[in-house]
């Protein structure tokens, strides 16, 4: 949630996160998570940006830095990709097991 421009309500930013990284001076990759808006809602006033470049001359900062919820993303983005793993496997032990067709 951020505040809306407009009338300072709670209000939605749409958009993805993605992994991203720096270089330190050491030259390592130190990992992020960058967050990046897409389009906004305010169900308050109504207000609707549809696009980045909306976003941006609102005031609404579009991009937001996730770095800090890194673990907790990739865990769960694992646990996603390991379910749908789970879920082809089983679908393909039900497909070889199942009865031929007289």
């Amino acid at each position: 949630m951020i505040s809306c421009p407009v009338c300072r309500s709670d209000a939605v930013l749409l958009g993805a996160t993605e992994p991203d990284g720096e270089v330190d001076e050491d030259g390592s990759l130190l990992p992020g998570l960058t967050f990046v808006g897409a389009a906004f809602e305010c169900d308050a006033c109504g207000l609707q940006l549809n696009d980045y470049d909306e976003l941006v001359i609102a005031g609404v900062d579009p991009v937001i830095d996730r770095s800090s919820e890194l673990d907790r993303w990739y865990a769960q983005m694992y646990e996603d990709w390991a379910y749908e793993e789970w879920r082809e496997r089983e679908s393909r032990a039900c497909q070889n097991n199942a009865p031929e067709a007289a």
